[in-house]
């Protein structure tokens, strides 16, 4: 069964350092979609 139409969000948090910018990169690599530092008023 195929999950058509579903969409997934994934949320990276991190400190400073912790490697969030190389952990977008590998999900870009994927396929995914990924933005650097959204602001929080557009998540709600």
């Amino acid at each position: 069964m195929e999950n058509q139409g579903v969409k997934k969000c994934v949320i990276l948090t991190g400190m400073s350092g912790a490697g969030k910018s190389t952990a977008l990169k590998v999900l870009e690599d994927q396929g995914m979609f990924a933005i650097d530092n959204i602001p929080p008023a557009l998540l709600s």
